[in-house]
């Protein structure tokens, strides 16, 4: 379901209405590759490649050239690519595991739309994990990780952020019961908004969310 409009020159006044509209779909692939490096499998290696691609349409309206009005809105079709390729090292001690990990989106979009930007731009991130047993079966669990984005038309968007999180959990009742308090962006460099791209290649402001450590 779509918003479209009709415009009447005579009196200026713009007519909205959903409207239906047909032709949106997606397609993925995902191929994942793990294996230890030594026989006691405390050092391992992941490796995940995965392709996602969107066919987005929907009715937009907006001024052509000379800044005349449109009659009505018109179809718009948006072709969306994301290449990613995620990796995973850890080596696990007797008490705790540790690991580095990474992980780069390259993202492209293009639209035959005449006020369309083509968008060709990367989404990367890198950083340390760690997972500790500790006295009184206690667990901790904390990562680090640069979240990067390079290559949009708006600047806003090339960011760099660092986000520390952590997590202690404890047992209790033979481990049917269990208490956990989270620490969610330690280091307090955050917004709670973040610049993103929808389906139709339009830039926005969106609440910000970045998974706790696990």
């Amino acid at each position: 379901m779509a918003s479209g409009f009709v415009y009447d020159p005579a009196t200026g006044v713009y007519t909205y209405r959903p409207e239906n509209i047909n032709g949106n779909y997606s397609t993925s692939g995902r191929l994942t590759f793990d294996t230890p490096f030594d026989k006691e499998r405390k050092l391992k290696f992941e490796t995940t490649t995965a392709w996602q691609y969107y066919h987005s349409v929907d009715l937009m309206g907006t001024a052509q050239a000379g800044g005349e009005a449109l009659m009505r809105s018109t179809r718009s079709t948006v072709h969306t690519h994301l290449l990613t390729e995620q990796i995973k090292l850890d080596y696990a001690l007797s008490k705790a595991t540790l690991g580095v990990k990474g992980n780069v989106t390259w993202q492209n979009a293009t639209s035959a739309r005449e006020s369309f930007n083509e968008i060709s731009a990367f989404d990367y991130q890198y950083g340390l994990t760690a997972r500790i047993t500790l006295p009184w079966d206690m667990r901790l669990s904390t990562d680090l990780t640069v979240y990067s984005r390079r290559g949009y038309a708006t600047s806003g968007m090339n960011t760099d952020d660092v986000v520390w999180n952590a997590r202690l959990a404890k047992r209790f009742l033979k481990g049917n019961l269990s208490v956990m308090v989270d620490g969610f962006d330690i280091l307090g460099q955050l917004s709670n908004l973040r610049q993103s791209v929808n389906s139709q290649g339009r830039f926005g402001d969106v609440a910000r969310r970045y998974a706790p450590a696990t």
